[in-house]
């Protein structure tokens, strides 16, 4: 039986995860074309050590961000905590087009870049949207009418 969060996240977003080198590898995106390895570090958290678009023709499609999109969105709604580590580009102020992917998502540098130039992002859950789906509100509502 599953129990922890992170462990209900996996197993929505990727039943077909195998073991590999202490955590787990899935298959994403069209034809497998992306990989992604994972380990659950807490019951609330997990760490994403590769998120990678293996075939060079497939990169610049959107395949990653879909995959980025697909995990945050599961893991707000399950509660669970994303962490990872990317190159930091330190001749460009904002860390170059890695750091701007990750932040896109929600992703926030923890301290600053090691002596390697990477840096430790991490994301917490976001609350649920109180007002999920609000446009057409009005319609359902019904509003006496003022009569002089």
């Amino acid at each position: 039986m599953i129990d922890r969060r992170a462990d209900r996240l996996v197993a929505e977003l990727h039943p077909d995860a195998i073991p590999y080198q202490g955590g787990l590898r899935a298959r994403f995106g069209e034809n497998g074309i992306g990989r992604i390895d994972f380990r659950i570090v807490a019951e609330d958290r997990i760490w994403v050590s590769r998120l990678v678009i293996e075939d060079p023709a497939g990169r610049g499609r959107g395949h990653g961000g879909r995959e980025m999109e697909r995990l945050t969105t599961s893991a707000d709604q399950h509660g669970v905590g994303l962490s990872l580590e990317a190159f930091w580009r330190p001749d460009i102020d904002d860390g170059g087009w890695l750091a701007r992917f990750y932040r896109r998502f929600g992703f926030e540098p923890l301290g600053g870049p090691d002596d390697q130039d990477m840096q430790e992002f991490i994301r917490a859950p976001c609350p649920a949207d109180p007002f999920p789906s609000s446009a057409g509100w009005l319609e359902d509502t019904v509003v006496p009418s003022i009569r002089a």
